[in-house]
């Protein structure tokens, strides 16, 4: 059993846990915590249709070189040589 007190401090934690949730690069987050918690899971509006990557016209992201990006690895290519 909570406090009273402590339920704005819970709320702001789980908040912040919450929105830290990402997928890999170049696959869109949907945040599905975030709005259960806030409770905007149940809102439909214009922006939850429109401007979906699947309706768009623009080629899919490199998901490869997003990750090696944000990993900090180099995209040359090794060698892969014995020596």
């Amino acid at each position: 059993q909570m406090e009273p007190e402590a339920m704005p401090m819970r709320m702001h934690i789980e908040r912040q846990i919450l929105s830290k949730f990402q997928r890999l690069p170049g696959i869109p987050s949907s945040q599905l915590g975030l709005e259960a918690l806030t409770g905007t899971l149940d809102e439909f509006g214009f922006e939850s249709f429109l401007g979906l990557p699947e309706h768009s016209g623009e080629k899919p992201a490199d998901m490869r070189a997003q990750m090696e990006q944000r990993l900090g690895m180099g995209t040359a290519p090794q060698s892969r040589g014995v020596f």
